[in-house]
């Protein structure tokens, strides 16, 4: 997967490995690979995520002045 995926490419890359993963046919070289390419998506998710919440937070924190001001 490319580095630079939307949330909702990630999660829905995310979904489609767990599927494989839950699959009794996967060999267990096919698993190891699926489940760090997983954890890696993962983590870029998380760190998307907390830019995002710092944005929200930046955002709301205008807002509230704006308010207190008006």
């Amino acid at each position: 997967m490319k580095n630079d995926f939307t949330i909702a490419e990630g999660l829905k890359e995310l979904e489609s490995i767990t599927t494989r993963l839950a699959n009794d046919k996967i060999n267990l070289e096919d698993g190891v690979k699926d489940y760090k390419i997983a954890f890696e998506i993962a983590k870029q998710l998380k760190t998307k995520l907390d830019k995002l919440e710092l944005e929200i937070k930046e955002i709301k924190a205008d807002f509230d002045q704006l308010d207190s001001n008006g």
